[in-house]
């Protein structure tokens, strides 16, 4: 018998931590239970073609045998697409990646993210928030809560708005001539000049705005994707297609982003947003189902930490510039598998080639400890951080690595 400190047993970010002291192998990456054989930097990144063939079917099958115990094991079928993509899990915790391999997702999929999501994708209506946001933000629940109730739009909906657009903060600098101000970054000049305030970036008054205008997008989104029925526009019964274009139209104005998502002239702003919206809809659904398993906030929180994803992003933001595009660099990293680029002769190799290789070795420092992020951050926001938004990490709630996994800031019980 052990004696009973009264203390929880380590979390997974407890023993993330640990391991950052020794450095890491391929050995220390787990799904669902299967450790993955070869150690980093054995015959490219994850061993032999064989190995890694062998790991990951282990790992599916371990998978698929849970969610037969679960009663769900034929109905999932991209259980067939997690056996079928080699690579490194997304997640070291088994069921962040269990509920990663139902939905069929891989890291990459968070990296070169394409401008579409499946209409089975529903968790973004729930009426609580997940705990997978910024500390700053969750900080902005009450407000979060009551614009849900007044405006009938899902508060992760809200949530990621102010995510994308401030990251939190609920006075950051006034800029543009449109004067582009407040949590939601509303346009004093266009969409706030019927009010008797001028304090503009007052957060009840800042969210009220962008709330008609976020259902100005949504009526817009609607039109463009052909929708008939502009009268009815109910932000819970929308799907995911409407809130990509909704968003895309919320950064761009209707006229900005009335063209197809993969046009040359879709601002590149627009279309970051289009992504980052994309990421956060995913890991709303991991988060759902890490939830409907009874798990606490901070134990989802900590849960859905990935050093897989950490590695990618941190690679991207040290040498993704050294691309034509950052979606040139995002999509090389968005391979399941990451490999050093095969050259015969170095005196041939092209300067694409010579940007992957700083990308694989960025990639490979990272996942042997020898770079490390501060801050332990599930993917849409490691990515959101490491692709735009450096005033994430700067801010002073966000800046305390604890904030992060905090009972009283991650707790997403609405306020009474």
């Amino acid at each position: 018998m052990t004696e009973d400190t009264g203390q929880r047993p380590p979390s997974p970010r407890d023993i993330r931590m640990s391991r950052r002291q020794f450095g890491r192998t391929g050995a220390d990456y787990i799904v669902a239970g299967i450790p993955i054989a070869a150690s980093l930097g054995v015959a490219g990144a994850f061993g032999t073609e064989a190995a890694k063939q062998h790991d990951r079917k282990q790992a599916s099958s371990a998978t698929q045998t849970a969610l037969a115990d679960l009663g769900v094991g034929g109905q999932v079928g991209a259980i067939e697409t997690a056996e079928a993509r080699i690579g490194p899990p997304i997640f070291e915790d088994p069921d962040a990646q269990e509920a990663a391999d139902q939905l069929g997702l891989a890291p990459g999929d968070f990296l070169y993210v394409r401008d579409e999501l499946p209409d089975s994708y529903e968790a973004y209506k729930s009426d609580r928030l997940f705990p997978v946001f910024h500390p700053r933000v969750m900080q902005q629940k009450e407000l979060i809560y009551n614009l849900a109730r007044e405006h009938s739009v899902p508060p992760n909906i809200i949530a990621t708005l102010m995510s994308i657009e401030s990251g939190g903060n609920p006075r950051p600098p006034v800029h543009g001539e449109n004067e582009i101000t407040g949590l939601f970054q509303v346009s004093a000049t266009l969409h706030m000049q019927d009010e008797n305030s001028d304090d503009y970036d007052n957060p009840e008054i800042n969210g009220k705005h962008a709330m008609l205008v976020l259902r100005d997008s949504i009526r817009s989104a609607k039109e463009f994707l052909g929708d008939t029925n502009l009268e009815d526009v109910s932000p819970y019964d929308e799907r995911p297609d409407v809130y990509l274009r909704a968003f895309a139209m919320y950064n761009a104005g209707p006229t900005g982003a009335w063209k197809d998502f993969d046009d040359q002239e879709l601002p590149l702003e627009a279309h970051q947003y289009i992504q980052h919206t994309n990421r956060f809809f995913k890991v709303f659904e991991i988060a759902h189902k890490l939830r409907e398993k009874g798990f606490d906030d901070v134990q989802i929180a900590e849960k859905l930490i990935s050093d897989e994803v950490d590695a990618r992003a941190e690679a991207f933001r040290e040498f993704g510039t050294s691309f034509p595009t950052p979606d040139d660099a995002l999509k090389y990293l968005s391979k399941d598998t990451i490999e050093l680029p095969k050259v015969a002769d170095y005196a041939t190799q092209t300067s694409e080639q010579d940007a992957e290789e700083a990308l694989f070795h960025v990639y490979m420092d990272f996942k042997h400890g020898n770079l490390e992020y501060e801050y332990d951050l599930n993917p849409a926001v490691r990515m959101h951080t490491a692709t735009a938004a450096g005033f994430v990490t700067e801010d002073p709630v966000n800046k305390i690595v604890d904030n992060w996994f905090s009972p009283e800031i991650m707790n997403t019980h609405p306020l009474d």
